[in-house]
């Protein structure tokens, strides 16, 4: 089989080359980082794997009930702007006396390539229903580059080494190199929520996130089903929504793109993790791989909403990963990448559906990839992913949750709207 490579490497190098001088902040149309601290929020210390006495910040709402690896922050971060907590010290979750919760859905979500959990927590305020529902926002930071950042304290929170690691689920580099990853701190979030004694009517869990934080729950939800046994009979339900992901992961070396022997040298990596399934893995992604085809199987019956905005082109909002691995999935606009993902997905599974013949992607990939599950019985697996396409909106988390398909997806409505056709506008 041909190298599939993006034939559009060396003119996107040239398009790129003028920004490597004028900065990251030329290449992005979308809004500045803001370091307000949500109001209906409180801002905790989360120590995420017990052997390892280091924390992540995580906004959380008053529903959240703490336990020993929980302290509150009512003086954010060590950055200059020291911010105080607007609820201070009367929201010292561990000491609040409080034992159970009668909350019934807890929506957790992932910043973006901004690393900012109070705005990824803000995004979902005007969604949240303050009487049944509990948000709760983390932050993954990069140690090099977040030392000023208000929400982010080097001595203890844990740090990572750039955004594919903590994306792709790698172990935290800071402040000592650790076996503690990014998927690790949502196993811990979800196993506190797993407490029946602390929440006995929890009925939903709801994994959403938009930009990179959507790209980390494509690669956390694939690793979701082979959790321990221990937790699978918890009394919830699991869902993940996952908006505008700039990239994914692919099990072969199939891509939408054009194929070119020679020129498949100019991108060695398009198929190492974390976009594809080569290379050296994290440790937890390692430990839990297994065989691929079995993975897939249980992948595909996972509860997975993808959402794509008509407008997220990269002449809109030119911020993300544009490297020949990511554009090798669909071009430059992660619109057309995620179109391509859910046609893949769809050849993977050999769902035979008419509506995956519609996305981009399918043509070019109907005659690489082959169905890798056998028909049991004449059928083949349930195929429970589903995509809704958002007309007339961008790279824009706020726009994107409270479109009709993303308020169907996050509420769980049993079918979602019909959504616009995938178009592709330039």
């Amino acid at each position: 089989m041909k190298r599939p490579f993006n034939t559009h490497a060396l003119r996107s190098f040239l398009i790129l080359l003028p920004f490597v001088f004028v900065g990251v902040e030329s290449l992005s149309f979308e809004r500045r980082v803001n370091h307000d601290v949500p109001s209906d929020s409180q801002l905790i210390q989360f120590q995420p794997c017990s052997e390892i006495p280091y924390t992540v910040p995580m906004f959380v709402s008053p529903e959240w009930i703490g336990d020993a690896r929980t302290t509150t922050s009512n003086t954010i971060g060590p950055g200059p702007l020291g911010i105080m907590s607007k609820r201070g010290n009367k929201s010292d979750i561990k000491g609040s006396g409080k034992t159970t919760s009668k909350v019934r859905r807890a929506i957790i979500t992932t910043h973006g390539v901004n690393r900012d959990p109070n705005t990824a927590y803000s995004d979902f305020s005007d969604l949240k229903d303050a009487e049944v529902e509990m948000l709760i926002s983390p932050g993954f930071f990069i140690a090099a580059e977040d030392k000023s950042n208000p929400f982010f304290d080097p001595g203890r929170n844990l740090g990572w080494a750039d955004s594919n690691a903590w994306v792709g689920g790698s172990d935290a580099v800071t402040p000592l190199a650790t076996r503690c990853s990014t998927y690790d701190a949502y196993d811990s979030i979800l196993e506190r929520l797993s407490d029946r004694s602390i929440y006995p009517e929890l009925r939903e869990v709801i994994f959403a996130a938009h930009s990179d934080g959507a790209a980390f729950l494509l690669r956390y939800s694939l690793l979701f089903p082979s959790r321990n046994d221990k937790d699978r009979d918890r009394r919830f339900k699991v869902r993940f929504v996952a908006a505008n992901s700039p990239t994914s992961l692919y099990f072969g070396p199939e891509r939408p793109e054009e194929s070119d022997e020679d020129a498949g040298l100019l991108c060695p990596d398009f198929d190492r993790y974390p976009y594809g399934l080569e290379g050296t893995l994290p440790r937890y992604v390692q430990e839990r791989m297994g065989d691929k085809v079995e993975l897939f199987e249980k992948w595909i019956e996972q509860d997975l909403i993808t959402l794509q905005g008509t407008l997220d082109t990269f002449s809109r909002s030119r911020i993300g990963d544009q490297s020949c691995s990511a554009r090798s999935q669909g071009g430059e606009n992660r619109r057309d990448r995620g179109y391509a993902y859910f046609a893949y997905r769809n050849l993977l599974a050999g769902t035979d559906s008419p509506e995956a013949r519609d996305y981009y992607g399918y043509s070019q990939l109907d005659s690489q990839v082959k169905p890798i599950i056998k028909k049991e019985r004449g059928r083949r697996r349930a195929f429970h992913h589903r995509n809704c396409v958002v007309s007339g909106v961008g790279h824009h988390a706020i726009e994107m949750y409270e479109s009709q398909c993303g308020r169907a997806a996050i509420k769980g409505l049993r079918s979602l709207p019909r959504g616009s056709p995938p178009l592709r506008p330039p």
